[in-house]
């Protein structure tokens, strides 16, 4: 489903691995939503959708941003565990936790944030969230954790940093606050690595059966 899982493959002794990368469906109304409906929030809106657990980067995060006080940057945590909104103090600033959403409000939610945090100190096999943003036109911050920012380019559509590396994510989020203007504008383009739909991977996937069940395909 990723290049990060073929390459994981081979390493083990799997010589013949072809990928075929998951896809990714949206609704039009949640691709690239006009900025007309994006609320007159001020500064940076910064979402983190991980859930409350360890290897998805929430603590790793939480230590992180209360390093320094981020007068711009304003993060949203989405709880799966919580039915109200809720505010914490993480350091000098406050972040705010939401309930989780359904299909029908992503939209909604999205049209409402600038940057997606992808923190995950476990390495993953394929980052939905991070393409699903991609595809969105936001920002994606990640850890270089497996397949998660495969399809993020450096300085073009977000930043990738090293898995578990808390300085590197600590200077990122520094910019981020610093430079907060540039990232509540989408990123100039998202084609850099083109995330594949659903129909676009089936495609492919049936080229690929098509060819295990020719004779000249058998190995």
């Amino acid at each position: 489903v990723s290049d990060y899982q073929a390459d994981l493959y081979r390493r083990n002794g799997f010589a013949n691995v072809e990928v075929n990368k998951n896809g990714v469906s949206l609704p039009e109304t949640m691709v690239h939503a006009p900025a007309a409906e994006k609320t007159a929030q001020a500064g940076l809106q910064l979402a983190y959708l991980g859930g409350i657990c360890r290897h998805k980067g929430y603590y790793f995060l939480k230590a992180v941003y209360s390093r320094s006080r981020l007068v711009n940057l304003h993060l949203r945590i989405v709880d799966f565990d919580t039915a109200t909104k809720h505010t914490e103090q993480w350091g000098d600033n406050s972040v705010e936790f939401v309930p989780p959403f359904d299909m029908e409000n992503m939209a909604g939610f999205y049209s409402n944030i600038d940057a997606i945090v992808a923190p995950s100190i476990w390495p993953e096999s394929f980052g939905l969230i991070s393409r699903e943003a991609l595809l969105m036109g936001k920002w994606v911050v990640a850890a270089d954790a497996g397949g998660l920012a495969e399809d993020v380019t450096e300085g073009i559509d977000g930043h990738v940093f090293p898995l578990g590396d808390s300085d590197r994510l600590h200077e990122i989020l520094v910019s981020l606050d610093e430079h907060a203007e540039k990232y509540r504008l989408s990123p100039e383009t998202t084609n850099s690595k083109p995330v594949k739909s659903i129909a676009e991977q089936v495609d492919e996937l049936v080229t690929l059966y098509e060819w295990l069940v020719d004779s000249r395909g058998r190995v």
